[in-house]
């Protein structure tokens, strides 16, 4: 029974993002507090010296002086002091709650029924107009969104994108699993699913995860050109299965990337996303070592100064963040900042492709390939210091970091 209680917050996780940031900050911080707890109690206190630990908390160090420098400190303050939570969110995964590595069965059992209802609810809302709660598809214009269980948030294929991918590699791993067809169909419908809600950047990282998968993992070359085949047959089908999200996933993104016979360059300064992009450069420049602050893009970008650079949405320059990860650390932390975290980064995944070369295990290569794309550069994201998506992102660094040593079988 106790083991049950101590997977119970990773279990019910999926769940939590569902309700709220609110509540899924609870269970990170419940995960945290029972960690803590135990770590108290039984005086085990090695984790402080894991390197990841190490590195993550003289990141949260640098943020603490990054607050001191902030040019909104309002807006810095919680972003700031308690992102030492994730750190330790990160250590109870990996000391605590996955200690016993078979446990985790458990887990990904659980998140596949969420996930399930999640991937059929959203169908529903589709199909009818609004799902089993009641919540109505969103309008952008004339195109549809998806939401789901989220109400009016716009983020549902994120969500998508992370738990059916991480289960989708899982069960493929399992050497003993039989039912390969069952999660083929989960992929398949997690494919459909994401596609639907119109969130572009999502479904072109699920396809771009998927591929990288395909070609990286153990697989026969005929089940990976198999797969591959079967991929590229569906998200043909569903190009042409509703024309109007066509338009936004295909035609508007090619409008984005090459207009008017301009270079990449100069076409994605020519959207709104180049003036999010060319302000937060322009705020780097002048907050270049220590940035302007955490989640200060949204009061710099009003200054009348960066209204001075000659593209056609510059007039709507602001937004919570500039949609690009490189970009929101180098305005918003600096050059310190995003060289401290980008070493921790890289040098994880230097060290898990190290231990996927040695191990060959699949699982691990899905949250590799997961963990490095989600935050594709090239392609708008959300905040990175936005609790919802944060919590997305370190649940995927504390498997990652927790997985080091799981074996081929």
């Amino acid at each position: 029974m106790l083991l049950y209680l101590k997977l119970l917050p990773l279990a019910i996780l999926p769940i939590s993002l569902l309700i709220s940031s609110g509540a899924a900050d609870f269970v990170v911080i419940l995960s945290v507090i029972i960690f803590l707890g135990n770590s108290i109690y039984k005086r085990e206190f090695y984790w402080i010296k894991d390197k990841y630990f190490i590195l993550l908390f003289l990141f949260y160090l640098y943020l603490l002086i990054n607050f001191y420098f902030s040019q909104s400190r309002q807006e810095s303050l919680e972003r700031a002091f308690a992102f030492i939570r994730f750190p330790l969110f990160i250590m109870s995964i990996k000391y605590f709650f996955l200690r016993d590595f078979s446990k985790f069965d458990l887990v990904i059992r659980f998140w596949i029924v969420t996930i399930v209802i999640v991937l059929i609810d959203t169908l529903i809302q589709y199909h009818y107009g609004k799902n089993i709660l009641g919540y109505p598809v969103l309008l952008m214009g004339d195109q549809m969104r998806l939401s789901s269980f989220l109400g009016k948030e716009y983020k549902i294929g994120g969500y998508l994108l992370v738990f059916s991918f991480i289960i989708f590699v899982y069960f493929l791993s399992k050497k003993n699993f039989s039912n390969k067809l069952l999660i083929y169909l989960f992929y398949l419908l997690s494919l459909i699913a994401i596609y639907l809600t119109g969130e572009r950047s999502n479904f072109i990282i699920f396809v771009l995860c998927s591929i990288c998968f395909i070609f990286l993992s153990n697989y026969k070359i005929t089940l990976k050109f198999t797969f591959f085949v079967i991929l590229l047959s569906f998200i043909i089908f569903l190009f042409n299965f509703d024309k109007k999200l066509r338009v936004r996933l295909v035609d508007q993104t090619k409008e984005i990337a090459y207009s008017k016979n301009l270079d990449f360059k100069n076409s994605v300064l020519q959207s709104q996303y180049g003036a999010h992009y060319i302000t937060a450069y322009q705020i780097f420049m002048d907050y270049p070592f220590f940035g302007s602050g955490i989640k200060t893009f949204r009061i710099i970008c009003t200054n009348e100064k960066y209204d001075n650079y000659d593209i056609p949405w510059i007039k709507n320059r602001c937004a919570t963040h500039p949609h690009n990860v490189i970009l929101e650390f180098l305005s918003e932390l600096g050059i310190f900042g995003t060289l401290i975290f980008f070493i921790f980064f890289i040098y994880l995944l230097f060290d898990r492709i190290q231990s996927y070369l040695k191990n060959k295990n699949d699982f691990l290569l899905g949250l590799i390939i997961c963990t490095s794309l989600f935050y594709f550069p090239l392609l708008p994201r959300g905040s990175f210091f936005t609790n919802w998506t944060a919590i997305l992102f370190w649940t995927m660094i504390s498997l990652l970091i927790s997985f080091k040593n799981i074996k081929k079988n």
